[in-house]
């Protein structure tokens, strides 16, 4: 199937298992994708999305690196 190039709100929280206030709230943060208003409704570019997540899921993971290596280091102190 194609993937659609712009997400409703509805989309959105399907697709990240939240709900549609939880994307409201996420809509006023300056990182995440601004939405278009097509019509009477607001719809987000699904790349700038996927954009967003993936940022997020880098910084993620390199907090838990980072944690990681502390956490390694402070175990290998003698207590």
């Amino acid at each position: 199937s194609m993937k659609k190039e712009w997400l409703t709100r509805k989309d959105l929280a399907e697709m990240l298992s939240v709900s549609k206030s939880t994307i409201e709230r996420l809509t006023t943060s300056p990182e995440f994708p601004t939405p278009i208003r097509v019509g009477g409704s607001l719809r987000y570019n699904a790349r700038e999305v996927d954009r967003y997540l993936k940022t997020l899921r880098d910084r993620i993971n390199s907090t838990v690196a980072g944690l990681a290596i502390i956490t390694a280091r402070e175990s290998s102190y003698p207590p």
